[in-house]
C-alpha cells in the first residue's frame, strides 16, 4: 500500500476512512442521477437542460447563502453532518414525490435535486478533506481518497441495468439511493469523532468558541487571488455545462424510453469511472507530486480541446456516429481530468487561505461562483438553440472559445498560488511610514510630544527635532533636564551639548552638580567639556578624584586627554599609568573605560598592558577599547581570545568593529591557526564584515572539508547576501549541491545500517543531527542560485516546529525549485522514513548498504565522518563487540582532533 498507493503509515486509517465516504457519496449520487436522467431524458429533450442549469442555479445559490450564514453559527461536524442528512431525506422526498405526481415539475425538480445533492455532498467531503489533510498530503492522496466515489460509479454503473430489473423501474432506484446516503452519514460520524481535535479544536464542553470571519462574496472578488480563483471555477463549471449538452443532445436522438437511458448512462458512467479509478489511484497523485499544480489545472482545458477540434472536423468529414463517440469522449475526458487533476488542484488552492478565508472561498466558489456559471451556461444555450438553432457543431466553436480561456486563466491561476505560498513564509515585516517634518504644525505636535510621561515618545520627538534643527527648543531642552526617566535627560544633554550656547552650559552645570544620577552627571560633564569656554582644566581635573563615581571620572578623564590641548594631555597622560599599575581592580577597568574615549599611537599606548591584566574583568574591558580604536596592530591578540570562553564573544565583537580594514590579518591567522574553533569563529566575523573582499575570503573556503567549518562559511555567505551570478560560479554551487546530496545518500545509508542493533545509540542520534546539517547546507546552497528571500523564508519555516508552516515551506520549494532540485529537496524535507529517502537518493550517491558491523568500520575510514562520528562509531562498536582490527584504532592514534584520540585509547583499554 505505501509504495504503490503513496500512503505512509501514519496516514493509513485516515486514507480508508476518507475512502469509504467517497465511495457511499458515489453510490448516493450514482444511482440518483442515472435514475433521475432517465426519467428526465424519457419526457423532455436535451433543450430544456438549459432550463435546469438555471433553475438548479437558482436554488444551490440559495442553498449557498443558507450554508454561509450557519457556518458562523454552527460547529463544522454539525454543519457538514447536516448537509448529510438532508441529501438522505432528498432521496427518500423524491421517491415519494414521484409516487404521488407524475407531472413535469416533478420529473425536473429531480435534476435540480440532483444538482443540489452534489454540491452538498462535495462540500461535506472536501472542507472535511481539507482540514484534516495538510497541503502536501492533499497534493499525494487527495485523488485517491476520492476515488471511492469512482469505485462505487463503476460498480453502481454496472448495477444499474439490474437494479432497475429488480426494483421494478429507474423510479424505484432513488430507494437504493437513500440507503446509501444513511450509511454515509455512519461513516462521517466515524470520522469526525476520531478526528474531532483537527475538526474542531475547541468544540469541548465548556470552551467557548472562537468567532472566525468568514469573509463575503464582496470580500472574495476583492481579493486578487481569492477573485482568480473565482473566475477560473466560472469558466471550469461553463465546460462542464457545455461538454453535458453536447452528449445529452446527442444521447436524445438515440434512446428514448427512461429504462433505456438509465441503463446506457450506468454502463457508460461505469467504463469511465473504471479509467477513473486506475487514473486516480495509480497515476494522478504521482503526477501531481512531480509536476505540480500547474500541470493539474492546464491538463483539462488542453486535452478538452483537442477532442472539440477534432468533433467539429469530425462532424463534417465522418458523420454522426463519429459525433456520438466524440461527445462520449469529450464527457469521458472530462470527468477523468476533472476529478482526477483538477480538483485536487483546485482543493490545494485553498491551502493558502486562512482562518475562515479558505472554508468561507470555497464554500462560495461552489454555492455562489458555480451557480453563476450555470446560469450564464444556461442563457447561452437558450440564446444559441432557441435564437440562432445552433447544433452540436455551434455548441463545440463556442467551447473552443471558453477552453482558450480556461487554459490561459488555469496558467495565471498557478502564478498567483506560488505568490501566495511565498506570502504566507515572508509576513512578519512592518514598513512604517515616513514623515514630513518641514512645517510648523508639525513641530508644534513634537514640541507637545515633549511634554509626555512616556519615555519612548519623548525620546522618538527629540530625534525627529534634531533632524529638522530647530533651535527654538532649548528651553524646552532644559525644562526636560528636570524629567523623571534618566533616560529622557541623557537624551537632552547629548543635544544640549551640541549647542554651544550659555543658556545649554548652565543647564549642563546645574545637571553635574544636582542630578542623582551618576551616569546623567557622567554625561552632563562630557557635554560641558564641548563647551571649553564655561570650564576650565582645573575643574576637570578635580573630577577625576576617585571620590566621584566612575561614570563622571571617565568624562572628566576623557575631556583632560581629547579637550584641554596638550596641557591636559600631558596631565592625562601622568594619571593613566597610575590607573594601569593600580592593585585595585576597578582603577584599571576604569583605565580601560577610559582609553577607549583615547586614540594613542601603538608606540606609548597602555592598552597592551591591560590586555595582559590578569584579571578578566580588566582584559574584556582592553578588549572592548582595541575594537572601539580600530587597533588592527592587536587583530593577533584578539584572535588568540576567540579560543578562550571567557572573552571570546568580546574578541569577535572587536574584530567585527575594525570592519574591511582587519580582514588581510584574519585571513592570515585563519592559515596559520589549526584550530577548527578559532577558523570557524573567523568565518562568522568575516561573514558579519561582509563586504566584496569577506565574500572572496569566504568563497574560497567554499570546499573545506569540515562540516561544521564548511556549514560555517556558508551560512556567513548568506549574512553577506551572496549571490552566484555569474555562470562559473553557479556551476560550483551546483557542483557543492551534488557532493552535499552524495554524503546525504552516504548519512541515510548509515542510519539504516546502525538501526539494525543500535536505533537509540548515540552514534543513530548523532546521524540524525548530521543529516539536518546537511539539508541545511543545500538549503544555504540554493539560496545562492534562486531567490534568497523564498529560499531562506523556507528554510526557516522548515526548521520550526509548526507543522502547517512546515508544509508550506516544503509547498514553496515544490513551487520554485526547477525539477532537478525539486527531485534531491523535496525527498529530504518530506516526511518519511530513511529507507523511502535513501531510495529516492540513491542514484545521486555511491553508497551501499553494509549492515551493522560493517557501517562501523566504514565510518572509521570515510571521507563522509566527520571527527564525531567517528568517536561515536569506536564507541558503540566496542560496546555492540564488534571487531575493529587494531590497525585501523592505529590509524586514528595520531588523528587531530583530541576526542579522537581519547576514544581509540579507551577502546584499547577495553
Amino acid at each position: 500500500m505505501h509504495g504503490v498507493l503513496g500512503i505512509r503509515e501514519t496516514e493509513e486509517v485516515q486514507a480508508v476512512l476518507f475512502f469509504c465516504h467517497s465511495f457511499l457519496i458515489g453510490v448516493t449520487l450514482m444511482t440518483f442521477d442515472t435514475a433521475a436522467r432517465g426519467i428526465f431524458f424519457s419526457r423532455f429533450g436535451a433543450e430544456k437542460l438549459a432550463w435546469v442549469y438555471i433553475i438548479s442555479a437558482i436554488v444551490v445559490a440559495a442553498v449557498g447563502v443558507i450554508f454561509s450564514k450557519l457556518e458562523s453559527r454552527c460547529s463544522l461536524p454539525d454543519l457538514l453532518g447536516g448537509c448529510l442528512v438532508l441529501v438522505a431525506i432528498t432521496c427518500c422526498l423524491s421517491r415519494i414525490a414521484l409516487e404521488v405526481s407524475n407531472s413535469s415539475y416533478v420529473i425536473m425538480s429531480l435534476l435540480i435535486a440532483y444538482e443540489v445533492m452534489e454540491v452538498l455532498t462535495a462540500l461535506a467531503f472536501w472542507l472535511l478533506a481539507g482540514r484534516i489533510f495538510d497541503l502536501r498530503q492533499g497534493k499525494r492522496l487527495f485523488a485517491l481518497i476520492s476515488s471511492g466515489a469512482v469505485l462505487a460509479n463503476i460498480v453502481t454503473g454496472l448495477s444499474i441495468p439490474l437494479l432497475v430489473s429488480f426494483f421494478g423501474g429507474a423510479s424505484n432506484v432513488l430507494w437504493f439511493s437513500a440507503v446509501a446516503a444513511g450509511a454515509n452519514i455512519v461513516v462521517f460520524k466515524k470520522i469526525v469523532s476520531r478526528y474531532r481535535h483537527i475538526v474542531s479544536p475547541l468544540s469541548e464542553a465548556g470552551v467557548e468558541k472562537t468567532i472566525i470571519h468568514q469573509p463575503g462574496i464582496k470580500d472574495i472578488l476583492g481579493r486578487p487571488y481569492t477573485r482568480m480563483i473565482c473566475a477560473f471555477v466560472f469558466l471550469s463549471y461553463m465546460t462542464y455545462c457545455l461538454v453535458d449538452f453536447v452528449l445529452y443532445d446527442q444521447i436524445e436522438h438515440r434512446y428514448v424510453d427512461q429504462d433505456s437511458i438509465a441503463s446506457f448512462l450506468g454502463l457508460f458512467l461505469a467504463l469511465v469511472n473504471v479509467i477513473l479509478f486506475i487514473v486516480q489511484t495509480f497515476i494522478s497523485g504521482r503526477l501531481l507530486t512531480s509536476f505540480g499544480v500547474s500541470f493539474g489545472l492546464v491538463l483539462l482545458p488542453v486535452t478538452l480541446l483537442g477532442i472539440v477540434v477534432s468533433l467539429l472536423l469530425g462532424s463534417s468529414m465522418v458523420g454522426g456516429v463519429m459525433v456520438f463517440i466524440l461527445a462520449l469522449g469529450g464527457k469521458m475526458a472530462y470527468r477523468v481530468l476533472w476529478a482526477s487533476f483538477e480538483k485536487p488542484s483546485t482543493v490545494v488552492l485553498y491551502q493558502p487561505l486562512r482562518g475562515g478565508w479558505r472554508t468561507g472561498v470555497q464554500t462560495h466558489a461552489e454555492s455562489f461562483v458555480e451557480p453563476a456559471s450555470a446560469i450564464a451556461s444556461g442563457l447561452l444555450l437558450l440564446v444559441i438553440s432557441r435564437c440562432f438553432e445552433w447544433g452540436t457543431e455551434g455548441i463545440s466553436v463556442l467551447l473552443v472559445v471558453v477552453l482558450i480561456g480556461y487554459f490561459v486563466y488555469g496558467l495565471w491561476l498557478n502564478t498567483g498560488y506560488k505568490d501566495e505560498v511565498a506570502k504566507i513564509l515572508s509576513r512578519r515585516r512592518f514598513v512604517g511610514e515616513s514623515l514630513s517634518l518641514g512645517d510648523a504644525e508639525t513641530l508644534n505636535v513634537l514640541k507637545k510630544s515633549l511634554e509626555s510621561v512616556h519615555t519612548g515618545e519623548v525620546v522618538y520627538a527629540l530625534h525627529l527635532l534634531e533632524r529638522v534643527g530647530d533651535k527654538s527648543c532649548i528651553p524646552i531642552l532644559v525644562n526636560l533636564l528636570e524629567h523623571q526617566d534618566a533616560e529622557v535627560r541623557i537624551a537632552v544633554i547629548d543635544r544640549l551639548g551640541k549647542s554651544n550656547s550659555s543658556e545649554a552650559s548652565q543647564a549642563l552645570r546645574t545637571t553635574l552638580v544636582s542630578d542623582n544620577d551618576s551616569g546623567v552627571r557622567g554625561k552632563a560633564l562630557g557635554a560641558l567639556c564641548c563647551h571649553s569656554e564655561y570650564i576650565d582644566m582645573g575643574e576637570i581635573k578635580g573630577y577625576c578624584s576617585n571620590e566621584y563615581h566612575r561614570d563622571i571620572r571617565i568624562a572628566a578623564f576623557t575631556a583632560l586627554l581629547n579637550n584641554c590641548g596638550p596641557e591636559g594631555k600631558e596631565v592625562g597622560h601622568k594619571m593613566i599609568p597610575l590607573l594601569i599599575h593600580s592593585h585595585d581592580v576597578e582603577e584599571r577597568i576604569l583605565a580601560a573605560q577610559v582609553l577607549k574615549n583615547v586614540a594613542m599611537t601603538p608606540q606609548d599606548d597602555p592598552l597592551t598592558l591591560l590586555l595582559d591584566d590578569g584579571n578578566s574583568r580588566v582584559c574584556h574591558e582592553a578588549i572592548r577599547a582595541v575594537g572601539a580604536l580600530g587597533r588592527i596592530d592587536q587583530a593577533p591578540r584578539l584572535v588568540n581570545y576567540l579560543g578562550n570562553s571567557a572573552h571570546r564573544f568580546t574578541a569577535a565583537k572587536a574584530l567585527e568593529k575594525m570592519g574591511g580594514e582587519v580582514l588581510v590579518e584574519l585571513r592570515r591567522q585563519y592559515e596559520q591557526t589549526v584550530s577548527p574553533l578559532i577558523r570557524r569563529r573567523i568565518i562568522r566575523i568575516t561573514g558579519r564584515i561582509g563586504n566584496p573582499a569577506a565574500i572572496s575570503f569566504l568563497w574560497e573556503r567554499l570546499n573545506d572539508t569540515d562540516d561544521i567549518l564548511r556549514h560555517s562559511t556558508l551560512e556567513a555567505l548568506v549574512q553577506c547576501g551572496y549571490r552566484a551570478e555569474e555562470q562559473d560560479k553557479t556551476r560550483r554551487v551546483s557542483v557543492c549541491i551534488k557532493q552535499e546530496v552524495a554524503s546525504a545518500v552516504w548519512n541515510l545509508g548509515a542510519r539504516i545500517d546502525i538501526s539494525e542493533q543500535a536505533p537509540d545509540s548515540i552514534l543513530y542520534e548523532s546521524l540524525v543531527s548530521r543529516q539536518r546539517l546537511i539539508l541545511d547546507r543545500i538549503l544555504l546552497l540554493l539560496s545562492f542560485i534562486y531567490p534568497a528571500q523564498r529560499v531562506l523564508h523556507a528554510r526557516e519555516n522548515l526548521s520550526g516546529v509548526k507543522l502547517d508552516r512546515r508544509v508550506y515551506a516544503i509547498e514553496a520549494f515544490d513551487s520554485f525549485l526547477e525539477e532537478k532540485d525539486k527531485r534531491i529537496i523535496l525527498p529530504l524535507v518530506e516526511a518519511g522514513n530513511e529507507q523511502e529517502q535513501y531510495k529516492a537518493l540513491q542514484k545521486y550517491g555511491s553508497d551501499s548498504l553494509l549492515g551493522f558491523s560493517g557501517r562501523i568500520l566504514n565510518i572509521l575510514v570515510s571521507e563522509h565522518a566527520n571527527p564525531w562520528l567517528v568517536s561515536c562509531a569506536i564507541f558503540v562498536g566496542v560496546k555492540s563487540k564488534i571487531h575493529i582490527p587494531n590497525s585501523r584504532l592505529e590509524e586514528k592514534r595520531g588523528h587531530a582532533e583530541e576526542m579522537v584520540r581519547e576514544t581509540v585509547l579507551w577502546a584499547q583499554s577495553q
